[in-house]
């Protein structure tokens, strides 16, 4: 990752869900790097167990992992929708922004 853009952690203490990371080379990915750069923490979401290992071999070289969170969610299941809501508040997590960078195909 390179340096901060602001020099001063302008994301510090801040969280934000980032949904859609398909590869390295996603725009989605660029903004989760962007917060994690600038201090923020990340709470990232998957779809199936091929997105999941592409975002674990991602998160394996980056710094700042303490401050990511990856949780499944499939935007069209409910019950999954209610279970992300959950772990984020029973985690006392508060989100300063959302990413919506899902696409189907």
């Amino acid at each position: 990752m390179n340096e901060t853009v602001s020099g001063n952690q302008m994301l510090k203490g801040r969280h934000v869900l980032v949904t859609g990371i398909a590869n390295r080379w996603s725009i989605a990915w660029a903004v989760a790097e962007a917060v994690l750069r600038e201090g923020g923490a990340i709470t990232l979401t998957y779809q199936g167990e091929t997105q999941l290992g592409n975002i674990r071999k991602i998160l394996a070289d980056i710094p700042g992992g303490d401050r990511v969170l990856v949780e499944p969610l499939d935007v069209c299941d409910e019950e999954q929708l209610k279970s992300l809501c959950s772990t984020l508040e029973q985690s006392g997590i508060f989100l300063d922004g959302v990413v919506h960078s899902i696409a189907f195909a």
